[in-house]
């Protein structure tokens, strides 16, 4: 209902109480792999399970 005016900032609540932004990344974890990645001014490192 209130989904669009809501959804695009970690730190805005809806009035429902729901973080989107939250719900969405939970929800990338369940359906994907994890990666992560670093970088510096030398070099890149990405790494994926």
């Amino acid at each position: 209902m209130f989904k669009n005016q809501y959804d695009t900032n970690t730190t805005t609540w809806s009035p429902t109480g729901r973080l989107f932004q939250v719900e969405y990344a939970n929800e990338a974890v369940n359906n994907g792999s994890a990666a992560v990645g670093a970088k510096n001014k030398d070099f890149v490192v990405l790494t994926a399970l």
